[in-house]
């Protein structure tokens, strides 16, 4: 029986470590790459061929909401397990949106996170309890939170981690005047202007760390 090839992306070392260490006591899989960053996770995810990503949401670069989205597009096939410490509706609802196969706290224990990734492989979805819960509140509700949309919250992060529209629009290869039209139509959506307060804006709503 072949192994269950596995990436991981997570700008943490010790949950790299963590999790190789325990995916070596598993005999049907196998830790085939790693990255730290979401820049670089498409083109490794190209050279390793993985059939499950481990992927973080908040990265150095790129966000990984916009790996999610990038790997949907470019890689279909590969199954994207978000582990995070994140269990907001925006995150939730967003890495859902996008396709992801499961959605795991970083609380969780180490046997649920291996049951997760054997589950998504075979082509299930595996959400952890409290996301369930948040899915099932959201569905209730019948509508999200916020308005803004996935390019928005990228940028959005993007202007909250300090770079200039030239620096967004190379990270996401568009050009200077999209990123201020999707700048002008956060402030609208948001009632923030200017950098600070955008950025107190996207920590209120826990798409950054403080």
């Amino acid at each position: 029986m072949s192994s269950i090839k596995v990436l991981l992306i997570d700008d943490h070392t010790l949950f790299r470590a963590g999790v190789k260490m325990l995916l070596q006591n598993e005999a049907d899989m196998v830790v085939v790459g790693e990255t730290s960053d979401g820049k670089s996770a498409l083109e490794l995810c190209l050279q390793v061929q993985p059939d499950v990503v481990i992927l973080d949401l908040s990265m150095p670069e790129l966000d990984g909401l916009s790996v999610a989205r990038l790997l949907r597009q470019d890689l279909p096939t590969i199954r994207i397990l978000v582990v995070s410490q994140y269990d907001n509706k925006e995150y939730v609802l967003r890495a859902t949106k996008l396709g992801v196969s499961g959605y795991l706290l970083k609380s969780a224990a180490a046997d649920e996170l291996v049951a997760a990734i054997r589950t998504i492989f075979s082509g299930r979805k595996y959400m952890d309890a409290t996301v369930t819960q948040v899915l099932m509140e959201a569905w209730q509700e019948g509508k999200t939170a916020q308005s803004l949309s996935d390019r928005e919250v990228e940028i959005l992060v993007l202007t909250a981690q300090g770079k200039t529209i030239k620096e967004i629009a190379e990270v996401l290869h568009i050009s200077p005047k999209t990123v201020e039209f999707h700048r002008a139509k956060i402030q609208e959506k948001t009632g923030a202007h200017g950098r600070v307060e955008l950025t107190r804006y996207a920590i209120s709503h826990k798409l950054i760390d403080p």
